[in-house]
């Protein structure tokens, strides 16, 4: 029994399966609002990154260092056009450890990796824009304070 419900069931729909239909919408046409991705710039930015760090054992010889670039925030700021960007380089570093109790006639070494995060945070200006961005609205707000010089009734703080 326990080998029958440890097998493989595919339950993925083919893509050619699916089905459409038209409907009849009730939108208001004056009134249309909706949040779509648009590319603003396309931008290449350069920032000196520098890490330090200590490995956890003596290292024999780096193998290889691979770098992922994460971005963890970007906001545009209007109208100064100013991009303020936060994030990190992500190292992943391969590298030979010696064994304990090596000698100068040979050495035993392992294999292994660690992983190191070097974060950034710079700001730059865009001068060329692919699609202007939409200026800012702000909300108008208008409120008022009035005195009040009687005493409220029984029952009122």
């Amino acid at each position: 029994m326990r080998d029958k419900e440890n097998q493989h069931r595919d339950l993925s729909a083919h893509i050619g399966n699916c089905s459409n239909r038209n409907v009849d919408s009730d939108v208001n046409f004056d009134a249309r609002v909706g949040k779509i991705p648009v590319v603003l710039a396309e931008i290449e930015v350069s920032t000196p990154v520098k890490a330090y760090f200590t490995f956890p054992e003596d290292v024999l010889e780096i193998k290889d260092v691979k770098k992922r670039v994460v971005l963890v925030q970007c906001r545009l700021l209007v109208p100064s056009n100013q991009l303020f960007i936060k994030g990190y380089v992500e190292k992943n570093i391969r590298y030979a450890a010696v064994k304990p109790g090596w000698n100068r006639k040979s050495i035993d070494s392992d294999i292994r990796s660690l992983t190191v995060k070097a974060p950034f945070e710079c700001t730059t200006t865009i001068r060329e824009f692919i699609t202007r961005p939409v200026d800012v609205q702000f909300n108008q707000r208008s409120e008022f304070d009035f005195l009040v010089t009687e005493s409220l009734p029984e029952g009122y703080p």
